[in-house]
């Protein structure tokens, strides 16, 4: 069922405070047609009334943020590693080749991190304010944007499916300095319950814990987000991953959420941390606490009042990415995704793994019978369908020029998966209500594509289509990957 936002999604959202008012058009603050991004002001008149009390509340816990890191670690840390363990330098994995950190390295990651957090604790429970109180609302979902195409599009496709799924959560999208949407996309933006939200409203952001040096990775954004978001339960969804269903039934009223206060999602991956990290943050590099898997953050759920510290350990170790993203995982993990699960286990803080195995879905290739995959199936706690992670081959605003999407020129992106075969469309189309999920996508892209992204951008997926590739341009094969860092979870599945 395709919804009408000009009808519907003008309806109250769950948690916006103040009443509606009378927006002034951007151009009465000089757009025009060569003005791309929205200035500041605007965007901050164009938030619920009340909002200015979640931005005061952003700016104060950023500041404890950055007054603790910069107290505790003025110079950083006094050493790098061996190498990045990123993709370019597979053959240099440090990991991979035994080598390990000096005694002296390990204690200095210990002893900074226990004085950094013996530090949040003496600020958090000298703040005068009840925790709780600072949050705005109480829950929410939490996005991070960008300019670059094929992340508008990603974006505005996620924010029509949480709608399409008929959640009335408030949504927070947070763009990088420099990177706002248009004055009429902040519009319509807030039509469909949607607060834009920028990241530099924190200031230098994480800029101060390298004093300008070194430039943060990307992948902290989607932390800094949640963090520091007004909402107290947020869930953090990458800008290209589609809900299915309703999040709030599904996973905010879960029994074990409400318990724990977190919910977290497994990868397909092994665990590749480097056993200094664990020596250094648990005192045993055979730490039963560290698990075998690895986890995906293109979805998270948490209940900040309950994990602050955990939160705020986790800012820290994306704070100085370039010593604990390579020591928490190797080139098919590298970047955020292990920062808040480890941070919790530090704190020994109880938190909800969904027990559920990811599905890896794609199309199926001819030519050696395994699965070429651009996005991965997350279930929920019970087991349903969930979310839908594009995290290959971005979704763009290029559609093919046919109008017959049944055309057997069209490449669907979705037509098997590793643990459900072409059952996986049946599956997709029956947890979110549609007659087919993917002609949904398409035909929203097909109305909007001038809105989701510059067409112009898209010569690269117009130049797929016409040799014949289609319009997917990136995926993967597990298969490729079975040492490593291995596959944890190809050969089981509750599912299948």
């Amino acid at each position: 069922m395709e919804i009408n936002c000009q009808s519907a999604c003008r309806e109250e959202i769950v948690g916006s405070r103040g009443a509606s008012k009378k927006r002034p058009r951007w151009k009465e603050y000089g757009g025009g047609a060569d003005v791309k991004e929205c200035p500041l002001k605007k965007v901050f008149e164009e938030r619920p009334g009340g909002y200015e009390n979640a931005m005061k509340n952003t700016k104060g816990m950023h500041a404890m943020f950055k007054k603790v890191t910069v107290k505790t670690m003025p110079n950083g840390f006094s050493f790098t590693l061996p190498s990045d363990r990123r993709r370019a330098s597979l053959k240099r994995d440090f990991v991979l080749a035994g080598e390990r950190l000096a005694k002296a390295q390990v204690e200095e990651i210990r002893g900074k991190t226990e004085a950094y957090v013996k530090s949040v604790e003496e600020e958090i429970s000298g703040m005068q304010t009840n925790i709780e109180e600072y949050f705005e609302n109480q829950r929410g979902i939490v996005i991070v944007g960008g300019s670059k195409y094929s992340i508008k599009t990603s974006y505005w496709i996620a924010v029509h499916a949480v709608r399409r799924a008929k959640s009335r959560l408030p949504i927070e999208l947070w763009f990088p300095a420099n990177e706002l949407p248009s004055c009429e996309d902040v519009e319509d933006l807030r039509d469909l319950g949607v607060i834009v939200r920028s990241f530099s409203e924190l200031g230098d952001a994480l800029n101060f814990a390298s004093k300008g040096k070194r430039k943060p990775s990307r992948f902290a954004y989607k932390l800094l987000a949640l963090t520091f978001s007004s909402f107290k339960e947020a869930l953090s969804v990458d800008a290209d991953n589609l809900v299915l269903r309703d999040p709030e039934t599904k996973l905010f009223n879960s029994e074990e959420y409400k318990r724990t206060g977190a919910v977290l999602w497994r990868d397909f991956w092994r665990d590749s941390s480097a056993p200094d990290a664990r020596l250094a943050l648990f005192g045993d590099e055979n730490a039963p606490s560290w698990p075998k898997f690895t986890h995906e953050s293109g979805q998270m759920l948490v209940d900040k009042s309950k994990h602050w510290n955990a939160l705020f350990l986790a800012l820290y170790f994306n704070a100085f990415d370039h010593i604990f993203y390579p020591l928490f995982g190797g080139f098919m993990g590298i970047g955020d995704k292990e920062v808040f699960a480890v941070a919790m286990r530090y704190f020994k803080d109880d938190f909800t793994i969904v027990p559920h195995d990811p599905d890896h879905v794609g199309i199926r290739d001819g030519s050696n019978g395994n699965i070429f995959g651009n996005t991965m199936l997350h279930r929920d706690l019970n087991g349903d369908p969930l979310f839908l992670h594009t995290n290959k081959g971005k979704m763009t605003n290029h559609v093919p020029d046919f109008a017959d999407f049944s055309s057997t020129k069209y490449i669907r992106r979705w037509e098997e998966s590793a643990f459900l075969g072409s059952k996986v469309v049946r599956v997709i189309n029956e947890a979110t209500g549609e007659h087919d999920f993917e002609k949904w996508i398409f035909d929203l892209v097909s109305k909007n594509k001038f809105k989701f992204g510059d067409v112009s951008d898209a010569y690269y997926d117009v130049l797929s289509e016409e040799s014949g590739r289609g319009s997917l341009l990136d995926g993967m094969y597990l298969n490729d990957y079975l040492q490593n860092p291995g596959v944890m979870f190809l050969h089981s599945n509750l599912h299948s």
